[in-house]
């Protein structure tokens, strides 16, 4: 299914109030050092999660979330893959967004 927008190829987010977006979270490739990985979102209180499906890239970390906005706001959007074993983020993208 199409996604409305790829974390890895936006620098900033214009979205309109009152909308469900699909994203692509951020992505890493697994490999043998990043097996055990996860993806996380932290979000503006102005947009919720509605849903996180798998990724269907075999190969590679990631996920897709339906977002849905809720009011007007200006804030930052942060998508990370986490590393299971220590629990630091291996990869993470922060994005300004803003829901008009």
């Amino acid at each position: 299914m199409k996604v409305d927008f790829d974390l890895d190829t936006v620098d900033s987010l214009i979205l309109e109030i009152g909308k469900t977006y699909r994203m692509q979270s951020v992505t890493h490739p697994l490999t043998r050092e990043f097996f055990m990985m996860r993806p996380e979102i932290l979000l503006p209180d102005f947009i919720s999660l509605e849903k996180e499906e798998g990724l269907d890239m075999e190969g590679t970390h990631g996920c897709i979330y339906t977002l849905k906005t809720k009011k007007p706001g200006e804030g930052t959007l942060i998508s990370s893959i986490i590393d299971l074993k220590s629990g630091v983020p291996a990869i993470e993208k922060k994005v300004p967004v803003e829901v008009r």
